[in-house]
C-alpha cells in the first residue's frame, strides 16, 4: 500500500491525512488495493471510499456516468449550484 503521505486516491485525490482528517478509519489505513474483478490484476491502490463506489456499481463504468449524469442534471453538486 503506499507509504508516501503525499499519495492523493487516483479517483477522488484525497490523502490519508485529508480523510483521516473527517473522523474515518482513525485505525486503519484508508487504502484499499483495487483489482478488475475479471481478471483479479492489479489496477491501483484507491481509497476505501471509492472501493466502496466501484465495488457497490459492480465497476460499470455506464451505471457511473448515468449517476453522475443525473446528478449535474439537477443542478448541484455539494451543495453548489451546478451553472
Amino acid at each position: 500500500r503506499p507509504t508516501n503521505p503525499d499519495y492523493q486516491c487516483p479517483c477522488c485525490g484525497q490523502t490519508e491525512q485529508a480523510i483521516k482528517a473527517t473522523g474515518k478509519f482513525p485505525d486503519r489505513t484508508v487504502w484499499c488495493l483495487d483489482h478488475d474483478h475479471a481478471t483479479g490484476l492489479f489496477r491501483g491502490w484507491i481509497c476505501n471510499d471509492c472501493n466502496r463506489i466501484a465495488g457497490i456499481s459492480k465497476d460499470n463504468v455506464s451505471l457511473l456516468r448515468i449517476i453522475a449524469n443525473y446528478i449535474e442534471s439537477k443542478g448541484y453538486i455539494n451543495g453548489n449550484t451546478n451553472t
